[in-house]
């Protein structure tokens, strides 16, 4: 059972917003691959995105994540915390935790997955008049 989770009940630092954004990945060190992928959700202290192959804990890799708003791609260092076996595609879920990022990156992406939370919750929640 993992540190954050214990007998169902969430123990995570902060929440987790679900925020979808394009990322491109480079995994530093020996093997140095790359390649493309979708942020899923975030939060103040990490992201999950999806990789092509399986990765060895605490692999660091560098993130370009494009929120497609027309502004430069926020730039981050992660550390891979786990990583599993997607169930219904080829590839792997990464959970990994902020190593390095900018402040004004970091504002920018909690800013974007906070505007993105809205914007989905308007339109699950506020239907136009029939």
């Amino acid at each position: 059972m993992s540190p954050t989770r214990r007998a169902g009940i969430e123990r995570r630092k902060y929440i987790r917003l679900s925020a979808i954004a394009r990322v491109e990945y480079a995994i530093l060190g020996e093997r140095r691959l790359s390649g493309k992928s979708a942020m899923m959700d975030m939060s103040r202290d990490g992201v999950r995105f999806s990789v092509r192959e399986k990765l060895r804990k605490g692999t660091l890799l560098d993130l370009k994540i494009d929120t497609g708003r027309g502004e430069p791609p926020i730039v981050a260092r992660v550390k891979e915390v786990w990583c599993k076996k997607l169930k219904e595609k080829s590839g792997f879920d990464v959970g990994a935790l902020f190593v390095k990022i900018a402040p004004a990156d970091k504002d920018r992406l909690l800013d974007y997955a906070y505007r993105f939370w809205v914007d989905r919750t308007r339109k699950k929640y506020i239907k136009p008049p029939a």
